[in-house]
């Protein structure tokens, strides 16, 4: 199968307060439904031999940061396999807007 990953960053202005948008999107299979609830505990994880620590350090994190982090799995659907959402307070946005790219698109193999 052909795995791509696409990452993103964009300046989003709201009323409160100016924030950077991560997101992060591949093409995999997605996440069971029956899994979203606890997506971000530990040792939780749809690989037999995974750890399932990986989103639960990523919202420690995040949240340490004052950021928000989500995830939208969509299993079955063609767009994407999985979507996270990284959101956090700007505290300067100039750089951000001086980067000349704010798209990656990898693929693999």
């Amino acid at each position: 199968k052909n795995a791509q990953i696409l990452i993103s960053a964009e300046h989003v202005a709201n009323a409160d307060q100016d924030m950077l948008e991560l997101r992060v999107i591949d093409n995999g299979p997605g996440i069971p439904d029956n899994m979203m609830d606890n997506i971000f505990e530990p040792y939780t994880s749809t690989k037999v031999k995974g750890g399932g620590l990986g989103l639960a350090v990523v919202k420690q994190l995040v949240e340490t940061m004052n950021g928000t982090v989500s995830i939208d799995a969509a299993t079955g659907r063609d767009d994407h396999g999985v979507m996270v959402t990284l959101l956090f307070p700007s505290v300067n946005m100039g750089f951000f807007n001086s980067c000349r790219f704010h798209e990656l698109v990898c693929f693999f193999g």
